[in-house]
């Protein structure tokens, strides 16, 4: 000690920081129950003998109604381009318990322009979707498609089945996932907590890649996400020998073997689909 070292004050140390509170333990029963959600599979079956425009399905004769019902009246071409769009699919809400739609609408239908040289195509990607939604009445006559106009997606029937999903184990919270991985062995929760990859109405987006949920621009909360198309059909686990990856019988090629996840807020007018395409690349778009 210095000879003045005694006149100068003690400093105390500062009291440590107080013990973080142990955290509560994760109900695994109660976070399954909270988002667990009901989806209902699209399984395509091609068909041999043309459906009615007023069924849904893939391709073939789409409804096509009046210039005041919010669908489109004639054949659609691409607001950008003036190219003829590809018909996709339609899906009917009496037939989809979980499609949900603004009230008042009981159609929603996918349309693609496949224009390479189209301005709406982004970063690369030879597609661009594009999204209606109808009000078709009960009782109203469907009309058949214009047999001039243009297509490549195959016919298929849909097979469709309700069922209830988990999310990707990848979105849960960090404690829940830790919670989850000590209580159950790798392969459980690959096979519980993993959407279904297929083309699908509600349940959780099956993302190929990251998480890409969007938000609303308006209110920013999550978007609702409405139904994926997928380029392969099958649903996991794959069969043991089975190849990596089958097109799907309606043909349709989404980017690099890839999936299309539309989604929309329905508290904000005015009803706007994004959409998200995930293969070897991402790609974002409004519809």
């Amino acid at each position: 000690m210095g000879l003045f070292d005694w006149l100068k004050p003690r400093v105390e140390p500062p009291p440590p920081p107080p013990a973080p509170a142990p955290a509560a333990p994760v109900d695994l029963d109660a976070l399954a129950a909270r988002v667990r959600r009901t989806t209902t599979w699209l399984a395509p079956v091609e068909v041999s003998h043309p459906l009615p425009a007023g069924v849904s399905k893939f391709g073939g004769a789409p409804w096509l109604g009046r210039a005041d019902d919010g669908g489109p009246a004639g054949w659609p071409v691409c607001p950008a381009c003036k190219v003829p769009l590809t018909f996709v699919a339609q899906l009917f809400c009496r037939d989809i318990e979980a499609l949900r739609l603004p009230a008042g609408h009981d159609l929603i239908q996918i349309w693609l322009c496949e224009e390479a040289d189209c301005p709406n195509v982004a970063m690369g990607w030879s597609f661009a979707f594009w999204v209606f939604c109808a009000t078709t009445g009960d009782g109203e006559a469907l009309s058949a498609a214009d047999d001039d106009a243009g297509g490549s997606v195959t016919e298929c029937a849909l097979v469709l089945s309700t069922h209830d999903e988990l999310p990707s184990y990848h979105d849960l919270a960090a404690p829940e996932l830790a919670a989850l991985e000590a209580a159950q062995s790798d392969e459980a929760i690959d096979a519980a907590w993993r959407p279904h990859e297929g083309s699908k109405v509600g349940g959780h987006p099956a993302f190929i890649d990251d998480n890409a949920h969007p938000v609303c621009g308006q209110c920013r909360r999550p978007a609702t996400f409405l139904l994926q198309i997928a380029s392969d059909e099958r649903a996991p686990p794959r069969p043991a020998g089975s190849p990596p990856f089958e097109w799907a019988p309606h043909g349709l090629e989404i980017g690099a073997r890839g999936t299309a996840y539309f989604f929309a807020c329905l508290d904000c007018p005015p009803f706007a689909v994004d959409t998200v395409v995930q293969g070897d690349a991402e790609v974002a778009g409004d519809g």
